[in-house]
């Protein structure tokens, strides 16, 4: 596991590439989605890691662009209690059956 003082450091850098701020470093983004992704993959009870896994699939950054594993990401974060993962799912599920 990472220790705390990474995941909060990826977390911080993850807001500010949805945001735009770091521009197109795509080095630096593959480092903070693999950062990420280590965190995920441990016993970790952080559902910020796995929350940022799935805007980062969505929107391509550090990764390709995965529609199905932002899905995944973002539901096993609204499952650790994540609660704008869930905002993100009912948007996502709203937008993709508008007829429900």
């Amino acid at each position: 596991m990472l220790d705390k003082n990474f995941t909060e450091k990826a977390s911080f850098h993850a807001v500010k590439f949805l945001l735009g701020v770091h521009g197109d470093d795509e080095e630096k983004a593959k480092e903070i989605y693999e950062g990420l992704l280590e965190e995920a993959r441990s016993e970790s009870d952080n559902g910020s890691a796995l929350y940022f896994l799935g805007r980062f699939c969505d929107s391509g950054i550090g990764t390709q662009e995965d529609e199905e594993k932002a899905v995944e990401y973002m539901t096993q974060a609204a499952e650790k209690g994540h609660q704008t993962a869930r905002e993100w799912l009912g948007d996502y599920y709203k937008e993709s059956n508008p007829e429900l």
